[in-house]
C-alpha cells in the first residue's frame, strides 16, 4: 500500500488499533509525543529536533508518516511499539511550531544567495510547504534555488586473504537542491504563520547585544581606534559608537571582527587568522571573505536587516577580485563563515 493511501486510512480507530496490537515502528512509521504539558516558545525546540530527526530518517525511504500523540516503548525484542495515547493539549501552538516558516534556518551559501535576491523579508518555503499550510504560489512567479550537501559515511565489506570479512568506511558527498519561493511570491498564507518583523531601534539593539554577550570564550573588546582584530593579544578593537551612522552599522562592523576572532587558536584555529600576513594575498583575502559573509549571516540572524547589503556585496566582490574571481572561494568562505557563526551563537549542528 502506498504511503498516501495508508495515511488516508489513519483515524482514531486506527490509532486505538496501534495501541491494542502494540504496533511496531518501521522505516515509514514513527510515533512521537510532546513532552511538555504547557507548550511555550522555550520548550518547543525539543519537538522541532525530534521532527527533524524523523524527517532525516524518512529520507532513506520513499517518505513516511509521523503519528504525534502516541507514546512508544521498547518491547522484549528491543523494538519500539505503540503503548498509550498522550494527547497534545496545546495543539495549535504545536502545529505552528512544526509548520511555521522560520522553523529551519537556511545555512551557509544559501543565506547569502537568498539575501542577495532583494526581497523585503527573507522567508522562503517550497511548493509543498506552501500547499501544506493552504497557501498558493502567485501566477508567473519563478523559484530560487537552495542547496544542501553533507558527507555520508558509506560502509563497504571487503574480504581479506584469510576470508574474514572486514568493514571499511568511505566518505562520499551528498548534494541536493530545492526550489523555494519567497513569502511575497505566495498568497493565502495564514497571517499567524508569517514571522513579525521586529521594530528597528536607534539605540543598541537587544538581540545584537545578546549575541555579543553570550558568545562563548569571547575575545577582549576595547573601544577606540580603528575596527580590527589582533590575534596576538586576542582583542577586538572598535571605534566609539557615536562614530557610526546608526546602531546597525556598529553591530555589523563588530560582527565582522568577532568572526575574525573565531579563528583564534583557542576557538576554531583558522590558519588564515593565526598564520596569515597581509603579503599572503590569498589567505588574507580568504579570511576577509569569511569575516564579511559571517557578518552578513549574523545581521540576518539578529534581524538588523540588509540596509547596507550593497556595501557588503562591493566589499566581497573586491576580495574576490584579489582571488582572480575564482568563485570556488565564495563557497569555501561561506562554509567557514557558517562555522564561525555557529561558534558565536553556540549552535550545535548534527
Amino acid at each position: 500500500m502506498k504511503i498516501e493511501e495508508y495515511f488516508s486510512k489513519i483515524d482514531l480507530n486506527e490509532i486505538e488499533r496501534f495501541i491494542e496490537e502494540s504496533q511496531e515502528e518501521h522505516i515509514t512509521l514513527e510515533f512521537k509525543t510532546v513532552n511538555h504539558p504547557i507548550y511555550t516558545d522555550e520548550n518547543r525546540e525539543d519537538d522541532k529536533k525530534n521532527f527533524s530527526k524523523v524527517i532525516s530518517g524518512f529520507a532513506n525511504s520513499s517518505g513516511g508518516i509521523v503519528v504525534w500523540g502516541i507514546m512508544a516503548k521498547q518491547n522484549s525484542s528491543g523494538q519500539d511499539v505503540a503503548k498509550a495515547k498522550k494527547p497534545i493539549k496545546e495543539l495549535t501552538k504545536f502545529l505552528n511550531t512544526l509548520n511555521r516558516l522560520e522553523g529551519n534556518a537556511y545555512r551557509g551559501i544559501n543565506v547569502f544567495l537568498l539575501a542577495s535576491l532583494g526581497f523585503q523579508q527573507n522567508y522562503f518555503l517550497t511548493y509543498f510547504q506552501a500547499k501544506d499550510i493552504g497557501a498558493d504560489i502567485k501566477s508567473g512567479e519563478r523559484p530560487s534555488l537552495v542547496v544542501f550537501w553533507k558527507w555520508l559515511d558509506k560502509k563497504n565489506s571487503e574480504e581479506s586473504e584469510d576470508e574474514n570479512t572486514s568493514t571499511t568506511s568511505k566518505r562520499r558527498p551528498l548534494l541536493r537542491y530545492y526550489q523555494v519561493y519567497n513569502i511575497s511570491q505566495c498568497e493565502n498564507i495564514p497571517t499567524d504563520m508569517i514571522p513579525q518583523e521586529s521594530k528597528r531601534e536607534t539605540k543598541p539593539i537587544s538581540e545584537c547585544e545578546r549575541i555579543v554577550a553570550e558568545m562563548p570564550n569571547p575575545p577582549m573588546l576595547t573601544q577606540g581606534g580603528n575596527a580590527c582584530y589582533i590575534p596576538k593579544i586576542d582583542t577586538v578593537m572598535m571605534p566609539l559608537r557615536q562614530h557610526f551612522k546608526n546602531s546597525e552599522g556598529y553591530y555589523s562592523t563588530l560582527f565582522h571582527e568577532l568572526i575574525h576572532s573565531t579563528g583564534h587558536q583557542s576557538r576554531l584555529n583558522r590558519k588564515d587568522v593565526m598564520q596569515t600576513n597581509k603579503m599572503d594575498v590569498e589567505s588574507y583575502s580568504q579570511e576577509e571573505l569569511v569575516a564579511e559573509i559571517g557578518a552578513c549571516f549574523l545581521n540576518s540572524f539578529s534581524g538588523i536587516g540588509i540596509q547596507d547589503f550593497r556595501n557588503n556585496i562591493a566589499y566581497i566582490k573586491g576580495w574576490l577580485e584579489q582571488l582572480q574571481n575564482d568563485r570556488k572561494f565564495i563557497i569555501y568562505a561561506s562554509a567557514g563563515a557558517q562555522k564561525a557563526v555557529d561558534y558565536i551563537l553556540n549552535t550545535t549542528v548534527d
